[in-house]
Order: C-alpha cells, then structure tokens, then sequence
C-alpha cells in the first residue's frame, strides 16, 4: 500500500474538511503544518492542502516548503488549495518553491470555498451549504484523480498580478499582528492561543500578547467566542466563519 499523507493548514476549517476527505479516500494520513511539524518525511505520495492568500500561499506553508526534508527519490506530490475569490498563482508559486529544491508538483488542483477574509469582506456566501457540497464533490475528484496517478504540468512561473498582490499580504505577516486590537471584551479564555499554528499569541494578564511571529491567519479572529479581536475597521462588523464540520477541538494545536 502507497504511504501518503497530507500536509494540511487550515485557519477556518475549509482546507482541514477538504484535507480529511481526500485522505479518506486515499488512506493517507493528515498532519497539520504548524511551527511544531516535523520537517522529516519519507512518504511516498505527499499531498498538500492550504488555503490561497492574496494569490499567493500562507508564509507557514512557504517557509515549509523550503525546510522540508523529503527522503523519496521522486515522489508522487501535489497540491490542493481552497479560496474564496480568487486563486491567482497560488499552484505557481508552490511550483516555483519546489522547482528551486529539484522537486515538482505531480498534480494540482484548486477548490472554491467560502470567502472569509473579514478584515475586507462579509463572509460570503451567507449560507455556505450548496458550495460546500460542490466542494465535497470537487476532493472526491481529486481524490481518484490521485489515487490513479494523474499527472499535470503546472508552470512555476507566477503572473505578475499575483506577485504583486501577494506582496501586500507578506507586509502583514510576522510584526504586522501590531495591528490586531483585543477589545475590552476579552474573557481571557485563551482559545486564540490554542488554534495559533504559529505559536504566536501567548496569554498574560488575561489577555492575548501577540509576539510578532504572525502568518495573518485570521485563526485568532474566527474562533474568538466572545468576537474581541479586531483587525483594520471593518472586521468588527463582520461575522465570524469556521467550516461547520470543524470543531474547535480539531483546531487546537
């Protein structure tokens, strides 16, 4: 049997569901990318499943995918990604990535989810049910796809419009969290700490501290129960999302 596992981040439950039911249908094993996650993997099909990020791919994962350590020769890999508006040159630029270590994508594909980036937009769609389903079918596709050894050719050249775009998103990560703003409503609970991949947010005085390592996420915001953490002016007005199939159970790392 082909060892395979998954490489998952996830901030609002959208890659981790996407994630959990390729992996059921391929037997794969899913392991969170986390600031913890052991670079070591010897697995001979290694997917990977994250989000898009202004076009581009979380810095977690990035950073990931110069460090890991990959002991097969040529290993079956490939890459999933979830967004809400627009995927740009996310696949490029996972491409670009390995291309620079002699590694190569087998296979990518991209997976419209719910729109969540609510320091800009609304959650949208309001009602999340009919575009989760269609997405449900989308990983069973990739899901056979994989499983009979598709292989596609994705260009490591990312467009120019993503680059750009991209650019904007990589100015908020590590000390960009000075922009978070804990409101007074703030219970101390310390679930912004227990879902930050990062390790990034510690809790003192009852209140979380954020140590300027950030990813921009968004994790801290969602699944605030009490709603007190606010980015930029327009977060506050806006709902809160998370997969509902994802407990805050699953996202405790």
């Amino acid at each position: 049997m082909t060892n395979s596992v998954i490489y998952c981040f996830s901030a609002t439950g959208n890659s981790l569901s996407a994630a959990r039911r390729i992996a059921s249908r391929l037997d794969a094993k899913v392991i969170p990318i986390t600031k913890e996650t052991s670079l070591d993997c010897s697995a001979d099909q290694i997917g990977l499943v994250f989000p898009d990020y202004f076009m581009g791919i979380p810095k977690i994962v990035s950073d990931f995918l110069e460090k890991i350590s990959i002991q097969q020769k040529d290993p079956y890999m490939y890459a999933v990604i979830t967004y809400g508006d627009s995927p740009g040159g996310a696949l490029n630029l996972v491409q670009s990535i390995l291309s620079k270590r002699s590694l190569h994508l087998s296979y990518g594909k991209t997976i419209k989810m719910v729109e969540n980036y609510i320091p800009m937009y609304e959650v949208k769609p309001e009602n999340p049910s009919d575009i989760l389903h269609k997405a449900d079918i989308v990983c069973d596709e990739i899901a056979s796809s994989v499983l009979y050894g598709q292989r596609i050719t994705i260009k490591p050249a990312v467009p120019f419009i993503s680059k750009i775009v991209y650019s904007m998103y990589l100015k908020k990560t590590g000390e960009g969290d000075r922009n978070f703003v804990v409101e007074e409503s703030c219970t101390g609970c310390g679930i912004c700490a227990s879902v930050c991949p990062q390790k990034n947010i510690t809790i003192a005085d009852k209140k979380p501290v954020f140590n300027h390592d950030c990813t921009h996420c968004l994790a801290c915001m969602h699944w605030c129960p009490s709603e007190s953490i606010q980015y930029g002016k327009k977060s506050k007005i806006h709902k809160r999302y998370h997969h509902p199939e994802i407990t805050l159970k699953d996202m405790s790392l």
